[in-house]
């Protein structure tokens, strides 16, 4: 095979792949939630967020970047609760949201008082 037919076939797997990827997500009834935290309009960076499914006890963690942001994917569809937390595990801030279609990017903002 030339390097053209061989750069071609790399390519379509690698499209194949994505959207059985993204094919996956949407059929198993699951969306992401993205979001930043900010407080006194600048973002807050390293602080504990999780997030609570209202139809499920799936509750995973993460730790928002260097500007504030923070992503949960494989969330199921329904209701969500984001939280901030201290380093103690105190509740310093949370938002609500849903999740109504599969596939579906959902941005919830949390401000840190």
């Amino acid at each position: 095979m030339n390097r053209l037919a061989v750069y071609v076939l790399h390519l379509t797997v690698l499209i194949v792949t994505v959207a059985a990827a993204c094919c996956a997500q949407q059929a198993a009834g699951q969306g992401t939630v993205t979001g930043s935290v900010t407080g006194s309009g600048v973002p807050v960076v390293g602080v504990r967020v999780t997030i609570v499914s209202a139809v499920s006890s799936f509750a995973p963690s993460t730790v928002s970047d260097e500007k504030g942001n923070f992503t949960f994917t494989g969330m199921p569809l329904g209701g969500v609760t984001v939280k901030v937390l201290d380093p103690k595990g105190n509740v310093l801030a949370s938002a609500t949201g849903t999740l109504r279609v599969a596939g579906e990017v959902l941005s919830i903002p949390v401000n840190v008082p």
